[in-house]
């Protein structure tokens, strides 16, 4: 399952037509892309307040 996507638009290949496999692969990489942008988060808004 090969999965691509931005905040606009996004593609999905996959052999199989299991829909559970595919929310699933969704579902994972969405999580995974809320988990960095929090990361990013915690870490540069520190950053940015102790240089002003």
């Amino acid at each position: 399952m090969e999965i691509s996507g931005s905040s606009t638009k996004g593609k999905i290949e996959a052999n199989t037509s299991n829909e559970l496999h595919l929310l699933c692969g969704i579902y994972i990489t969405n999580y995974y892309w809320e988990v960095i942008i929090f990361v990013l988060i915690v870490v540069f808004i520190p950053i940015l307040i102790s240089n002003t």
